[in-house]
C-alpha cells in the first residue's frame, strides 16, 4: 500500500496548534531571582516548600539559606514531627546534623508535635533564639528541658498552656543564676505562660 505524501497544509487541529510559536515566558519566570527570593520570604513554610517542587529554578530560590531562618508550622493535622525532621535535614545538607542558619521555630497549636519534633531541634539547631510551642500538649518537660540546656542562644520560649512547666523553667533558670558564678543564665530569656 502506497501512503500518499502529508498535506502541504495542517489540517488537523491538534497540528495546528503545535505549530503556533510558543508563548512568552511566564511574567515570574522574568523576575531575576533576587526579586523571586523576596517575594518568596512572606510565604509561610509550607507553601514555600510548595514552591520548591514546581521547578528547578524555584527548588533551587526556595532553598534559599535567608528564606530559613524561621519556621513556622500550623494546625492540628500536619504531622509537626516528621516535618521538623524533614526540613531540618535539608538545612543540615551543607553542615551535617547542624542547622546554623536556623533561629525561630513557632509550632503553636500543632497538637500532634511530640518530644521526637523537639528532640530533632534540640539537636540539630543550637543557633536557635526563639522557639514557640504554645498549645502543644503532647510534649514532655523533658524535651524542653533538652531545648533550653542544648540551645544556649535561647532568648524566647512560649510554653503557653503548660503552666507547671513554666514556673519549672523559672526554677531552673534561678537556680541556674544562683549556682554557676563564672557563666551567667542566657540573656533575656523570656518565658511566657498564659493558662488557657
Amino acid at each position: 500500500m502506497v501512503h500518499s505524501p502529508p498535506p502541504t497544509r495542517l489540517t488537523h487541529p491538534l497540528i495546528r496548534l503545535a505549530s503556533r510559536p510558543q508563548k512568552e515566558q511566564a511574567s515570574i519566570d522574568r523576575l531575576p531571582d533576587h526579586s523571586v527570593v523576596h517575594i518568596f520570604s512572606f510565604l509561610p513554610t509550607n507553601q514555600l516548600c510548595r514552591c520548591a517542587r514546581v521547578c528547578r529554578r524555584w527548588y533551587n530560590l526556595a532553598w534559599d539559606p535567608r528564606l530559613w531562618r524561621t519556621i513556622r508550622l500550623t494546625g492540628e493535622t500536619i504531622n509537626v514531627d516528621r516535618a521538623l525532621k524533614v526540613l531540618t535535614r535539608r538545612l543540615c545538607q551543607d553542615t551535617p546534623n547542624v542547622c546554623l542558619m536556623l533561629e525561630t521555630v513557632t509550632v503553636s497549636g500543632c497538637r500532634r508535635l511530640t518530644d521526637r519534633g523537639l528532640y530533632t531541634i534540640a539537636q540539630c539547631c543550637p543557633e536557635l533564639r526563639r522557639l514557640e510551642v504554645s498549645g502543644c500538649y503532647n510534649i514532655s518537660n523533658e524535651a524542653v528541658f533538652d531545648v533550653v540546656s542544648l540551645c544556649p542562644n535561647l532568648e524566647h520560649l512560649d510554653v503557653s498552656g503548660k503552666r507547671t512547666l513554666a514556673y519549672q523553667l523559672w526554677a531552673l533558670r534561678v537556680h541556674h543564676s544562683k549556682t554557676v558564678g563564672t557563666m551567667p543564665p542566657p540573656e533575656g530569656l523570656f518565658l511566657a505562660s498564659h493558662q488557657r
